[in-house]
């Protein structure tokens, strides 16, 4: 772009006066606000990107009443000019950000590069925050951080005054592939399954497709593109099964919990800082955090598998449990499903019985056949075989469940969700009345996370 730049230099002088420097212009072009950070800058001139599948753009930022800064993307346009203001979903820098911390945005596609972007920003000791750009790689993951010269978000800035960075030119590095007639049809919004994280969520689409949304501060809505079978949100990280059999993670990397090893899984669990599957053979593989050996699987083959916190359970192809990392040994006997909690395990019997371990302080559970079982860190909820529900444990979430015949159950942290016979939902259990209300309408499913739950409905 050398041969093609014209630019000027400027300073401000005591009384704000500009003193030129560089010739053959009338004016000057200054990226408001964000020089301010500068001694000093250079500012191209509006000239068109060349139809070459590049795509120049630039990051805009201001700040809100709230102190949050918000941002997003404009493309320059054929005429040299800059086009409409491009705003991601999750485009909100907040107020706590801890320094030195990069954070990133939703992802962004620029359709006259037929380049996929997210913005990228971090909290400087100074207050002052620093912008950047990922491109999408070709492999699907986020390439190194691009960062315009004039990149400063001052501390100093007005509220509701939009600010620009200088420009960045990207280049894409997917190629594009031919695809059948059939794959270029709308987007659908149709799913077949969600689960919630800690405080984001995920839904697996009837085409295959995943799409995440809520908190991105480690990049946990930022899910990869492709085709999938399945996916379990952990805390602050997902995992999904690739339509060959490949796992992919994103989100929070702290302890590992991305590094998913290779080969072909037919099942997922995610945990709060750690993930298991089983392997097409039936073997387990974990992988993440391992501080209380939680990684560690056991040999053999299983049909089941469930991750914790600081444990993680199996159910083998015998019908027996296994349990390892920081848990205590499971009771003997054949089980058909087994929920793995934060220091307890309850499983289901294959007489419909259910039983649980762990922590001494949690009662035994209320007796009957159940066909389905959810446990927290505090409480478990079943549903019996006549579709009524039982819980037990402590806090809010176990008290006074719903009288009726259920068909799904879901536990957060602090209340319960379950979808009755007739697929109406209702929730109990937090005493904070925000928390516990329900949409009204028809639902075939249910995931809970924290304080917040996400349901499908029958028409997906």
């Amino acid at each position: 772009m050398a041969d093609r730049v014209v630019a000027v230099t400027y300073r401000l002088g005591a009384a704000g006066g500009r003193r030129r420097g560089g010739r053959g212009l009338r004016g000057f072009v200054a990226v408001a606000g964000l020089l301010a950070v500068l001694a000093g800058a250079v500012v191209a001139s509006p000239v068109a990107a060349q139809d070459t599948g590049d795509a120049e753009v630039r990051i805009v930022a201001r700040k809100l009443e709230s102190g949050r800064v918000e941002f997003g993307l404009q493309e320059r346009q054929a005429d040299g000019s800059w086009g409409d203001r491009r705003l991601p979903r999750v485009r909100f820098f907040p107020t706590t950000a801890r320094a030195g911390r990069w954070l990133a945005s939703s992802a962004l596609s620029l359709p006259a590069g037929e380049v996929e972007v997210r913005i990228v920003a971090r909290k400087l000791e100074s207050g002052r925050i620093e912008f950047g750009l990922q491109e999408r790689q070709a492999d699907d993951s986020w390439g190194d951080r691009r960062l315009p010269r004039v990149r400063f978000f001052p501390t100093t800035a007005g509220v509701g005054r939009w600010l620009a960075s200088s420009a960045l030119m990207l280049r894409s590095t997917v190629e594009p592939q031919p695809q059948p007639e059939s794959a270029i049809e709308p987007r659908t919004t149709s799913y077949t399954s969600v689960s919630a994280g800690n405080r984001h969520w995920c839904g697996l689409r009837t085409d295959g497709a995943i799409e995440c949304w809520g908190e991105n501060d480690y990049g946990q809505t930022d899910a990869p593109r492709g085709t999938f079978t399945a996916l379990d949100a952990g805390s602050t990280h997902t995992c999904a099964i690739r339509s060959d059999g490949t796992i992919s993670c994103w989100g929070i990397n702290a302890y590992g919990q991305l590094d998913a090893p290779s080969g072909r899984f037919s099942a997922v669990s995610g945990g709060v800082f750690h993930s298991c599957g089983i392997r097409t053979d039936g073997t387990v593989s974990c992988w993440g955090g391992n501080d209380n050996n939680q990684s560690n699987s056991p040999s053999g083959r299983f049909t089941a598998v469930s991750a914790g916190t600081r444990h993680s359970c199996g159910i083998r192809t015998d019908g027996t449990v296994s349990c390892w990392g920081r848990a205590h040994d499971p009771p003997g006997g054949t089980f058909t499903s087994v929920a793995v909690g934060r220091s307890r395990t309850c499983g289901i019997r294959t007489n419909g019985a259910v039983e649980c371990w762990g922590l001494t302080s949690i009662r035994s559970p209320v007796s009957g056949a159940f066909t389905a079982i959810a446990t927290t860190a505090n409480t478990s909820c079943g549903i019996r075989t006549d579709r009524t529900i039982a819980c037990w444990g402590s806090v809010d979430a176990g008290k006074g469940p719903p009288d009726g015949a259920f068909t799904a159950l879901s536990l957060g942290y602090e209340r319960s969700c379950g979808v009755r016979a007739d697929g109406a939902l209702i929730c109990w259990g937090n005493r904070r009345e925000k928390s516990v209300s329900q949409p009204e309408g028809v639902f075939s499913a249910i995931s809970s996370g924290t304080d917040h739950s996400c349901g499908i409905n029958p028409d997906n």
